[in-house]
């Protein structure tokens, strides 16, 4: 494909969906167990020192939203929630973020982290069952019932150039 084309469609996915020039994903349904709200809480911890960042959230609604919804509300955090997001547009909105935050409960793979590591996207994950294998050294780990953890490694990650580019390339090598 054309680079024209790509970065037409970049910016074009970029304006549908208003996105922040800086801004971490999170694709997942708003399940209990994806683990919204303690990432909400490592979050809020960021924008103190990134107060530029901006967290993006996709997926459908489901029997967590509204207290998802709440305490973004009650906490005046920087954070959108684009529910549902069309296939062709996917690849675009991991391209465009710092990286993947997967702070989920329990998962025994994560489509998600595959699709990062093909887009060059940094991955930070949960540690949780089989993460840990499938990341590898490819990303880093965080424990997923602490907040305080997944803030050091997300801001571990944006604060480190260097670190995220061997990240990337480690990630290109394990999905090949």
């Amino acid at each position: 494909i054309n680079s024209k084309i790509l970065k037409h469609k970049s910016i074009s996915v970029i304006e549908k969906y208003k996105l922040p020039k800086e801004y971490l994903y999170y694709p997942a349904q708003t399940w209990y167990h994806k683990n919204h709200i303690t990432l909400l809480k490592a979050f809020k911890l960021l924008t103190k020192k990134y107060p530029q960042v901006f967290l993006i959230l996709s997926g459908s609604i489901q029997n967590n939203h509204k207290n998802v919804l709440k305490y973004i509300k009650d906490n005046s955090l920087k954070v959108k929630h684009l529910g549902y997001i069309d296939y062709d547009d996917l690849p675009y909105i991991y391209a465009n973020s710092k990286m993947l935050v997967l702070p989920t409960l329990f998962e025994s793979i994560s489509i998600p982290i595959w699709e990062a590591f093909s887009l060059g996207v940094p991955v930070c994950s949960s540690n949780a069952v089989a993460l840990p294998e499938q990341v590898g050294d490819a990303g880093i780990l965080f424990d997923p019932k602490d907040p305080i953890d997944i803030f050091d490694k997300i801001k571990t990650l944006l604060g480190d150039s260097i670190k995220r580019e061997e990240m990337v390339i480690m990630g290109k090598n394990k999905v090949e």
